[in-house]
């Protein structure tokens, strides 16, 4: 009996594990796109404007790729961060969009 409640046990904590693993934070907001100049001039191509607050996104799909254009996102949070060009101080956080309306 007492090995089939250390089974019980192993596997509410498995399960436990595998959701926590996938519980991703997702942020839903309106966002302007803007193109912040080419790479090879220092700019930093593509970026996400939300909140007053400038995101390299990962993954901006061409058909969004329009100056000024607002947007509604789902997206979620990456610890990385996108270093533009060789100044120190333009280093964005990134971001991973999951959705575009």
């Amino acid at each position: 009996m007492k090995n089939l409640h250390k089974i019980y046990i192993l596997g509410a904590i498995i399960l436990l594990t595998i959701n926590s693993c996938n519980n991703k934070d997702y942020i839903y907001t309106s966002a302007m796109v803007l193109n912040t100049g080419p790479l090879s001039l220092d700019g930093c191509g593509w970026m996400i404007k939300t909140n007053g607050k400038l995101y390299k996104p990962r993954n901006l799909s061409k058909q969004f790729q329009k100056d000024s254009l607002m947007i509604n996102i789902k997206y979620q949070l990456l610890v990385s961060h996108y270093q533009c060009g060789f100044n120190p101080d333009a280093k964005y956080e990134e971001i991973n969009i999951d959705e575009i309306k």
